[in-house]
Parts: C-alpha cells; sequence; structure tokens
C-alpha cells in the first residue's frame, strides 16, 4: 500500500455507507503478529473496530475511572496525517469524593 491509497482513505466521510468496506479493508491489510482486528457492525451502517492481543488481555486496575479517549499515532504515516487511535484512558482513581457524586446521581434517579 502506498502514501496515496491511505491518503484515499482519509478521505472517506463517515457518513458515506462505506464504513464496512474500509473495515474490510483494514483487516485484511493491517495485519500485527500477536493480534487481531474484530470488526463490530453497530447497526446504523457504521462499524467498530477493535484490535486485540493474543497474548495479554486489557486489565483496569481497581477503582480507576476509565473514560473513552484517543493518542496521536507517534511515528511514520500516522504521525504525518495526525492519525490518532481509540484507548481508553484512566482520568483517576475512586476517592470519597467520586462515591458521593455516585451516590447523588442514583438517588436523582
Amino acid at each position: 500500500m502506498n502514501t496515496e491509497e491511505l491518503v484515499q482513505i482519509m478521505k472517506i466521510d463517515s457518513t458515506s455507507g462505506k464504513e464496512v468496506e474500509l473495515a474490510n479493508y483494514i483487516a485484511r491489510t493491517f495485519k500485527t503478529p500477536g493480534s487481531t482486528l474484530e470488526i463490530q457492525e453497530v447497526g446504523d451502517g457504521s462499524v467498530n473496530l477493535f484490535f486485540k492481543s493474543d497474548t495479554t488481555p486489557l486489565t483496569v486496575p481497581e477503582n480507576a475511572v476509565v473514560v473513552a479517549g484517543s493518542r496521536p499515532i507517534s511515528s511514520g504515516f500516522g504521525r504525518e496525517f495526525s492519525i490518532h487511535l481509540y484507548c481508553p484512558v484512566i482520568i483517576k482513581y475512586r476517592d470519597s469524593k467520586t462515591d458521593n457524586a455516585i451516590e447523588l446521581e442514583d438517588l436523582l434517579r
């Protein structure tokens, strides 16, 4: 695959209906030893891509508060085109203030 092909991929509009086609292309093209790529269709025409390690499961530390985030690719083509990858982000660890906020939220429901 050359840079021109990757630029064309980057130009695919997320509302174009080509998400499944793109996901399948990525699954066929990008192989990482020791990992697999799972394509999950969301149902509205879009898809989620999950890279899974074949050897080490993702573990979240106890009492971690995790939100969806992303990290920039730091080298090569990814850096050149400012590509970011989805990842979980630990924003803090639960404390009494967090527990109180959750308790208040439960009471308000």
